[in-house]
């Protein structure tokens, strides 16, 4: 792989795609805006949100970041070309991780919040009844993404890893520094290794458990974890296409997939970011009542409005 931001010059850079390929992002981005739109109206109708809303809700934040991104590679592709900076070409890589990793790490603390409420009910409901509850859940939310803007700043500043312009995407790509690859593989592990990890081990014992249940309890449980299983095996399948990419990446440098597959990848991540709204609609408890109650009113209204 060949870094074509070494010079802090402006260049300009051709892309590789026809710009009718950005219907694809424009889809993507009317998608993603409106099931999170969605979402935010639904959880503001709520009386009271649960930890889990709160972690759901900065999910809705990830996702908005990554409509910003696919909106800035949508523009690239209909111009069909951008004049850029390094420092510029950081940023853009620098959001794309920095949402991909927060994403992952919101997931992981959603898992550990079902592990618990599973595995320690008693202690799971007097926390969440308690006055702490939303603070300490604040808290790890702003820690986290605290956490993630120094680790991405330290491995920029000593030079563990750096972005190029990809033409087939059409955006700036992580690759490795120029003294080393230590901040890529830190990314590497951050977003994908060990948040599926502790994932995977976690929601295995919640399975157990579940497993272990009587009828009636066990689909109770079940009903309460099954909105963060279904969220996180959509999100690693969305992954796949992009975990090919990056294992072809490391097994063989020099030599590139087709071009199409690097957007494909790339779009099929992006994907992800509009699942959240129809996952909560079919499995989260009051949300599709609450919903459809709320646009219901909408309308009233405004035919009320429209009558007088």
């Amino acid at each position: 792989m060949q870094n074509t931001m070494q010079s802090p010059i402006t260049s300009l850079y051709q892309v590789a795609l026809p710009p009718y390929v950005a219907i694809v992002c424009v889809a993507m981005n009317i998608f993603i805006l409106l099931s999170n739109s969605l979402v935010i109206v639904t959880f503001r109708k709520y009386k009271k949100l649960k930890v889990q809303h709160y972690y759901m809700l900065a999910l809705v934040g990830t996702d908005l970041t990554v409509f910003i991104q696919n909106s800035a590679l949508a523009t690239i592709l209909i111009k069909q070309d951008i004049t850029l900076t390094t420092p510029v070409c950081v940023l853009l890589g620098c959001l794309a991780s920095f949402a991909t990793t927060m994403t992952a790490m919101v997931h992981t603390c959603l898992s550990i919040d079902r592990w618990i409420s599973v595995v320690h009910p008693v202690k799971y409901r007097n926390f969440v009844n308690s006055r702490n509850s939303r603070r300490f859940t604040v808290a790890v939310l702003v820690a986290i993404h605290i956490g993630q803007g120094l680790q991405q700043f330290v491995c920029w500043h000593f030079q563990q890893i750096s972005y190029y312009f990809d033409p087939y995407v059409p955006y700036c790509v992580a690759e490795f520094g120029e003294k080393g690859g230590a901040g890529l593989i830190m990314a590497l592990l951050m977003a994908i290794v060990l948040p599926c990890l502790i994932e995977l081990t976690l929601n295995a014992h919640i399975i157990l458990k579940i497993k272990r249940m009587r009828s009636t309890t066990r689909a109770r449980t079940l009903k309460a974890v099954k909105t963060v299983l279904l969220t996180l095996g959509v999100y690693y399948l969305c992954w796949i296409p992009m975990g090919v990419w990056t294992v072809w990446d490391f097994i063989s440098p020099h030599v590139d997939p087709a071009g199409w597959f690097n957007f494909l990848a790339v779009q099929v991540v992006v994907l992800n970011s509009g699942i959240s709204g129809v996952i909560y609609y079919y499995t989260l408890p009051n949300f599709k009542e609450t919903l459809m109650s709320t646009i219901h009113n909408s309308f009233s209204l405004s035919r009320t409005s429209q009558s007088t």
